[in-house]
């Protein structure tokens, strides 16, 4: 059910961590350590094993297990970044971008909260989100298409990624009056909470 890149990318990221599922908790544990992951990659490593685990080796799941017994060490490790700007500040710099497709996809971005692997979906003022959900943009244009690794770099030269031009959108919207049930909507997001976060 992967997507080619996706598969890729799982795969690199297990071939790493394969020394150290043994099946016994505390090497992963160790090997993560080891490896210099912070606490939010630990945690976000640690699922991926419990599910690969899941598929590989049915029956019980030391990882799982692991994970229930020490639940201190899996919680509140995501530090939510808020960027450093405005949505008006990062609507002058974006301008400033040279490159016509980048400037113009960066700038759609921003105007449209949408994320970044569902930007190219765009067609009649819908997007294929997450959990293939379609939902209304609020955007005239149809997709606009950038290399990704142009986008990323010219966003890096002012402080900014992908995901934080959609942050910086919500914001706006909050700024703006926009209830928690408008920003759900706007945004595609399934859970109350996170939309009531930015609020």
């Amino acid at each position: 059910v992967w997507a080619a890149s996706t598969l890729k990318s799982e795969t690199a990221r297990l071939t790493k961590l394969a020394p150290y599922i043994t099946g016994d908790a505390l090497v992963l544990w160790e090997g993560l350590i080891a490896l210099g992951y912070e606490p939010y990659s630990r945690t976000t490593a640690w699922i991926r094993v419990v599910q690969f685990w899941a598929e590989a080796a049915p029956g019980p799941n030391p990882y799982a297990i692991f994970k229930d017994k020490n639940p201190k060490l899996f919680s509140q490790t995501y530090q939510r970044r808020v960027p450093k700007m405005t949505f008006a500040a990062a609507e002058t710099a974006l301008n400033t971008i040279e490159d016509a497709a980048v400037r113009a996809k960066c700038l759609q971005l921003l105007h449209t909260g949408m994320r970044w692997k569902e930007s190219d979906s765009l067609s009649d003022g819908h997007v294929l989100g997450k959990g293939n959900k379609v939902r209304r943009i609020f955007a005239s244009s149809a997709a606009i298409h950038a290399p990704y690794n142009k986008v990323r770099e010219a966003l890096a030269a002012h402080g900014l990624t992908p995901h934080d031009l959609r942050k910086l959108f919500a914001m706006e919207l909050v700024r703006r009056g926009a209830t928690v049930f408008q920003l759900k909507k706007a945004l595609g997001w399934s859970n109350l909470n996170t939309a009531q976060s930015y609020i």
